[in-house]
């Protein structure tokens, strides 16, 4: 394990954006990792002209994240949360395909944990918000998950299909990996955007499309040296290929 984080030291991209604030994860992943700072929120990639896309990822109100992607981009926001100070929980019953993430990222510290049902949030602050990222694909929820202060929720789904499409309209934002031709048609009719389909359509493999209400911001996701390490490969490609066969 010594030599391991010892790898990620001298791995580090000091110019790759991350997050902003302090952390609560281990010590020997915090000595391989330098924060780029960029405002109150996370950085979520790079805009098009050059600027860091920063997004307020908690407040006093709760809030709702909707994810189209791989667990790879799960496990990127997860580690970007774990930065801005928060308590990371990972409700999923993918548990062996979190598991290594999760020790290597938190450590001793306790600052990212599986759980099976909705966590208890109760105690959220703004010093210390709670990211609860539920993992819809292996832990399907009937009840509504309703947030509390400094609490967000994040649901992630491998797939954009008629059953989910709709939690679209109620998320504060979507966080799209490259879609399919029938996925971004069912998010442009979901939304109503008159060009929304091909603007989707349009995502590169190693970009995000950044969706609030009818507004879509295309970015570029730029992963620091420990989280190429870490997690590796987090495209949508292979997904997307294996769907059109």
């Amino acid at each position: 394990m010594t030599d391991k984080f010892a790898d990620v030291r001298r791995m580090v991209d000091m110019n790759a954006p991350t997050q902003v604030r302090g952390v609560r994860t281990s010590n020997e992943v915090l000595g391989g990792v330098e924060y780029t700072a960029g405002g109150a929120g996370m950085i979520l990639g790079r805009e098009h002209g050059g600027q860091l896309a920063v997004r307020e990822l908690f407040s006093s109100e709760p809030r709702e994240i909707l994810a189209v992607g791989t667990i790879g981009l799960a496990k990127v926001l997860a580690f970007r949360a774990l930065a801005l100070g928060a308590q990371v929980w990972v409700e999923t019953r993918r548990v062996a395909a979190w598991d290594a993430f999760i020790r290597t990222s938190a450590g001793a510290s306790g600052a990212i944990r599986v759980v099976r049902e909705f966590p208890d949030a109760r105690f959220a602050s703004e010093d210390r918000p709670v990211f609860v990222l539920v993992d819809s694909d292996s832990s399907l929820a009937e009840d509504d998950q309703v947030g509390l202060s400094w609490t967000t929720v994040l649901t992630l789904y491998s797939q954009l299909t008629p059953w989910n499409v709709a939690d679209l309209t109620y998320a504060d934002l979507a966080i799209l990996q490259k879609l399919t031709p029938a996925e971004a048609r069912l998010a442009a009719g979901s939304i109503r955007g008159s060009d929304l389909a091909q603007r989707l359509e349009a995502v590169s493999h190693n970009e995000l499309g950044l969706l609030s209400g009818s507004n879509l911001d295309v970015v570029t996701l730029e992963l620091t040296a420990v989280e190429r390490y870490m997690i590796g490969d987090v495209s949508r490609t292979r997904r997307r290929a294996a769907a059109r066969d």
